[in-house]
C-alpha cells in the first residue's frame, strides 16, 4: 500500500448571523454602528453597504462604524466572513432607511402666538429651559418674556432651529429688575 500522509482539514467559515444596528438613520449622520456576532473560523469580514454610506472603521471586522452621506433612500447592508478556505454565506439582508433632514421651520408671530410653518413634528423651545414639555403643536402661545424657537422632527431626523423670536410681556421685565 501507499504511505499515509497527514491531512489537516480547515473548516469553512460558518454563516454570518443577523446584523444589528439602527434600521432608520438621517442623512449626514456619523458614528452609526452595525455588527454581527463573531463567527467561528472567520479571519476577516466583507461588508456591503448602500451607495452613499461610508465605512469609517472596522471594515474587515464584525463591527463597523459608518457615515451616512446618501440622499434619502433605502438600501441593504450585508456581511460575509472569510478564511483561508473561502467565503462563508452572506448574512440575512439588513434593510436600511435613510431619511432626509427636514428644512428649518419658519416661525411667524401674532402678539404672543407663534405659528410654525411645519404642520407636524414641532417641538417648541424657550431660552431659559430648552424644550417646552408638551409644546408640540403647530401653534404655541407664549406667556413669559424671552426668546422662543422651534425644531421639526420627521422620521427621527431633527431640522435645524427655526428663526428665534422674542416676546415681551409688559410688567414682567420691571418686576424682574426690581428683584
Amino acid at each position: 500500500g501507499s504511505p499515509s500522509y497527514p491531512v489537516t482539514v480547515n473548516p469553512s467559515p460558518a454563516a454570518a448571523g443577523t446584523i444589528t444596528g439602527p434600521a432608520s438613520v438621517c442623512t449626514g449622520a456619523t458614528g452609526i454602528s452595525y455588527s454581527v456576532p463573531a463567527i467561528a473560523n472567520a479571519t476577516s469580514y466583507t461588508w456591503t453597504v448602500p451607495t452613499g454610506v461610508t465605512i469609517t472603521s472596522g471594515a474587515t471586522t464584525n463591527h463597523i462604524v459608518v457615515t451616512i452621506l446618501a440622499a434619502p433612500s433605502t438600501g441593504i447592508i450585508t456581511v460575509r466572513e472569510i478564511n483561508t478556505c473561502g467565503n462563508g454565506n452572506v448574512s440575512p439582508t439588513f434593510n436600511l432607511a435613510i431619511n432626509a433632514i427636514p428644512a428649518a421651520p419658519v416661525v411667524t408671530v401674532n402678539g404672543n402666538v407663534f405659528t410654525s410653518s411645519a404642520s407636524a413634528g414641532n417641538q417648541w423651545y424657550y431660552e431659559g429651559t430648552g424644550a417646552i414639555a408638551g409644546a408640540t403643536a403647530q401653534v404655541y402661545t407664549a406667556n413669559i418674556t424671552g426668546w422662543y424657537w422651534c425644531v421639526v422632527t420627521v422620521n427621527g431626523c431633527p431640522s435645524p432651529e427655526s428663526n428665534h423670536v422674542y416676546v415681551v410681556f409688559t410688567g414682567q421685565q420691571e418686576m424682574q429688575n426690581s428683584n
